[in-house]
């Protein structure tokens, strides 16, 4: 990790998304759903999730990285390997828009090469243009990785999610209601 935090390592690349990434974005989510919970959300209900929280000036930024070439010796085009939903919300606190993180994933193989502080870098850099003063972002409490990764950028706990069933069922896992 020796690129500065805004500078992807060699092999990827940044890119916008759009409304028609939607596809990847479902796919992303219950990847993401699937690894922090076991009793993951079916893909409606994800599909619903999204529908509610996409806004016209929500921004997804995808990483990508080169496939393997394929045996005729042409590159095969690219993949996603990470990505970032960035939306809006009004901070509590101040009453103002602030940037609200509303998902981070990077694929397994992925992991531990700066992806993630890029992506968010990316955001930060997209918040303040939009004139917010903050990001906010919610997260696992078993997610140390994340934690630690959020911690490591300055990034604070404000609030502590409780939760309680009313039918008796056990309650999901910590992490149920964060998907960065």
């Amino acid at each position: 990790m020796g690129q500065p935090s805004n500078q992807l390592p060699t092999g990827y690349r940044l890119r916008r998304g759009s409304r028609a990434d939607r596809p990847q974005l479902l796919a992303g989510l219950a990847a993401t759903y699937r690894e922090l919970m076991p009793l993951s959300p079916d893909p409606e209900s994800i599909a619903l999730l999204v529908d509610r929280l996409w806004t016209a000036d929500g921004q997804l930024w995808w990483v990508e990285a080169a496939t393997a070439q394929a045996s005729d010796g042409q590159s095969s085009g690219q993949f996603w390997v990470a990505g970032l939903w960035l939306g809006w919300a009004i901070d509590p606190e101040t009453g103002q828009r602030r940037a609200q993180l509303l998902w981070l994933y990077v694929q397994p193989t992925e992991r531990r090469r700066g992806l993630a502080r890029s992506l968010l870098h990316q955001a930060e850099q997209q918040a303040k243009q939009a004139g917010c003063d903050r990001l906010g972002l919610q997260v696992g409490a078993s997610n140390q990785a994340a934690i630690a990764l959020y911690q490591s950028l300055g990034y604070q706990t404000r609030s502590l999610e409780l939760v309680k069933s009313w039918d008796g069922a056990a309650v999901r896992d910590a992490d149920a209601p964060a998907t960065p």
